[in-house]
């Protein structure tokens, strides 16, 4: 599994994006949710398009209402931006290594 963050802090994350290979009773799942204060109620889709140990490459936008990620086969995970707001000074990566970005 790997996640990607974007949040306030690491206690204030607005969306926590959680693909699972193998994770538990999770398998082949992608995980989403938000935390502050505790965890919210998360979203899954079943969709998949990632392949341990290959490279892959998902597009993030964002506004005050949604959260975007664009995947490598097309599909868009949109999940609600429960924070209102379209700043965040946060952004962690755990389990996957970034060879490229790009901000605009």
């Amino acid at each position: 599994r790997f996640t990607i963050d974007f949040g306030v802090d690491s206690d204030n994350i607005a969306f926590h994006f959680n693909p699972r290979f193998n994770y538990g009773a999770d398998v082949k799942v992608i995980v989403c949710n938000s935390k502050k204060g505790g965890w919210s109620e998360e979203q899954r889709f079943t969709f998949f398009p990632f392949e341990q140990g290959k490279e892959f490459k998902v597009s993030f936008s964002f506004n005050h209402e949604n959260f975007y990620a664009k995947l490598t086969d097309g599909n868009m995970v949109t999940f609600p931006n429960r924070f209102g707001t379209e700043t965040f000074n946060h952004l962690e990566v755990a389990g996957a290594t970034v060879t490229s970005m790009v901000v605009t």
